[in-house]
């Protein structure tokens, strides 16, 4: 499915925050787009946050800003992955312009 943040042929890149759990989040990842940086924060396919920055340093500093109560634990740092090409359907299942609702 071609979404409106994708176009053919474009290959996706995400980095993903390998330590969601210590968030009590689901899923979080930061997409590389043309124009900038996606975060896409959801739990129970429940969109937290979808928004758009300049730079991944704008991207990674809000998501603290945004998240960082949510640690299970004081001083938890985000860690995230390098950037890299997700599976498709994974990626996919986890954009919410295509989460289900029930």
């Amino acid at each position: 499915m071609i979404t409106n943040y994708e176009s053919v042929g474009e290959e996706k890149k995400i980095a993903l925050l390998e330590n969601s759990i210590y968030y009590f989040l689901d899923s979080v990842f930061i997409q590389e787009k043309p124009e900038g940086y996606r975060l896409v924060v959801s739990h129970q396919k429940r969109v937290l946050a979808d928004q758009h920055y300049p730079t991944i340093r704008g991207a990674k500093i809000a998501f603290t800003k945004l998240f960082s109560e949510n640690a299970w634990q004081e001083g938890i740092q985000a860690f995230w992955s390098p950037f890299y090409s997700p599976d498709n359907q994974w990626l996919s299942d986890r954009l919410p312009e295509n989460f289900q609702t029930h």
